[in-house]
Order: C-alpha cells, then structure tokens, then sequence
C-alpha cells in the first residue's frame, strides 16, 4: 500500500504524466460534472490544501485538492466541475485514498475526483450511500 502522506512536486509530476500520456496515444476520459449544491472553497492551483475531509450530503462525488493524498491516481480522467457559486474547475484524475482509523485498520476510499483548485476535500455521503455504505 502507498503512503498517501508523501511530499513532491506536483506540477512537475503532472507535466511528466501529461507528456507519458501523449506519447502511448492513451486517450483521456472526459467527465463533466455539475455540483450546484456543493459549497467548495477554491483556491488557484497549487494553493495550500486544507488536510481536513467534510462529509457533505449535498455533493455527489469524493473530491480533492490534494493529489499528495491519492495512493492511486488514473491521471486520463479529465473533465470539468461546476459549483453552486458558478465557479468550473478543472477535474484532473479520479482515484483511490487510503484513510486509517481509529482502531488502526485501513479504509479505501475509491472514486475520488482530483480538483487541483479545491482547497478542501470532501466526502459525499449520497456517494457512499449508493455503494451501500452504513452512514
């Protein structure tokens, strides 16, 4: 399992997975997403992340701004988002994160949208309920 806490330069990364991408021909997946009941903090790319997660009932996708917190990352999923305040942002991955409870154990965390501009992160409780999750 990957450590989702490690530092490195995000930019430069993207750049090179950008640059990998187009070299194997992959094709990216295009999503367009509309979450006008989410209030999201946005910030520009790059901007410091908060490490806290909201369970929101509003949105319905896991999202983040912090791509140091995926232990996996499909970088082909692009797209965009669209929040309540008008605001479209660039959606740059989909993933997984790891999160470790209180007891120790290790919880995954999939279909995680990467959202270089959100300064938050956000669990969606609709999302978890579709997948049958207790909450």
């Amino acid at each position: 399992m990957a450590m989702f806490c490690a530092l490195h330069d995000v930019e430069a990364e993207e750049k090179v997975e950008d640059m990998a991408a187009m070299e194997q021909g992959t094709a990216s997946q295009a999503i367009d997403l509309d979450e006008l009941r989410a209030q999201v903090h946005l910030g520009r790319v790059g901007s410091e992340v908060e490490q806290r997660w909201y369970l929101d009932f509003g949105t319905s996708n896991h999202m983040t701004g912090s791509k140091a917190t995926f232990s996996e990352l499909d970088g082909g999923m692009m797209g965009s988002v669209r929040f309540r305040n008008g605001s479209k942002v660039e959606i740059r991955g989909r993933g997984t994160v790891i999160f470790r409870c209180q007891n120790g154990k290790h919880r995954a965390l999939t279909d995680v949208y990467y959202i270089p501009q959100l300064c938050s992160s956000i669990v969606s409780i609709r999302q978890l309920d579709e997948r049958g999750c207790e909450v």
